[in-house]
Parts: structure tokens; sequence; C-alpha cells
């Protein structure tokens, strides 16, 4: 029984040995997803932009910050999406308040039967820009802190 203890703990010290110490990269779930890794930085601003915000054809919404790593191009057969997530402190009803103006501006606004009630903590916005492009904003309020995350997906269809 002793020599089975020993050989465990060996073989243990042995393996633990041959296992790598944690690297300086940081990686998100982004990251992952489009297998790019991007060395630790305190600057958030040297972040590279996958694109611009332009690609969404609404403005951002005044004072949201861009929360790291939420910027991501999704490319398939019959669609190509754009993704991004910002932070802002104020309330999601405000968010889609100036969604739906923003809307209005640059095409029609679809019925969502989730998110269209105020004070409820979600709201979803969904716009129609042309036949085959639709933007959807999501927002809705932290619990950890309070603040509101939305999210601005554009979707052209390809065909």
């Amino acid at each position: 029984m002793k020599t089975l203890c020993l050989a465990c703990l060996a073989l243990f010290i042995i393996g633990c040995s041959g296992s790598k110490p944690p690297s300086d990269v940081n990686q998100t779930v982004g990251d992952v997803m489009t297998g790019q890794t991007q060395e630790s930085s305190s600057d958030a601003s040297a972040e590279k932009k996958e694109f611009e915000d332009d690609v969404f054809k609404v403005a951002i919404y005044p004072g949201a910050k861009e929360v790291p790593h939420t910027r991501m191009t999704m490319d398939s057969d019959v669609s190509k999406s754009y993704n991004c997530s910002f932070q802002t402190s104020d309330n999601p009803d405000k968010v889609a308040d100036f969604y739906k103006a923003e809307g209005r501006k640059v095409g029609k606004l679809m019925d969502m039967p989730i998110g269209q009630k105020p004070g409820t903590g979600l709201r979803v916005v969904v716009m129609e820009i042309a036949k085959k492009e639709k933007i959807q904003i999501q927002a809705t309020k932290s619990e950890k802190d309070g603040t509101t995350i939305f999210s601005v997906h554009m979707v052209i269809q390809k065909s």
C-alpha cells in the first residue's frame, strides 16, 4: 500500500513538473472564437479595432464606453455580422429610446415581443436598415454595479 501511494505521488510530481506556468497572455471568449491572442496591456486604446463603428450605420450611444474585447465579426455562408458591447451609467430605457430615435432616422423599427416594457431592466430594439440589413440593440442593467451594458449587432444577409 505504501509503495502504491509513493508511486501515485511520484506520477503526480512528474505530471505537474511538465506543466507550463501561466503566461502574460490574456484571452477572451472573442479571442478564442477568432483564434487570436493578445498580449496583456494596461493601455486599452492600444487594442486594434476589428472594424470601425460606422459599420453599424447608427450612432453609438453618447458617453458610452466600449467593453474591451467584445468587438467581433462573424462570417458564414448566409450572413455576416458585426457585434460590439458598450457600457453606460444611464438606464436601459434611456438607451432604448435613443436607439428607437436613431432607427427611425436610418430605417424602420421592427416589432419585438421581448424587451419592450420600460422599467424591466431589459430592452431590445430591432431596426431594418435595408432589405437584408438589420440592427439589434440589447440593453440590460447589471445587477453587479447598476450600469447598463448594451450590445449592438449588425447582421447582413448574403442571399
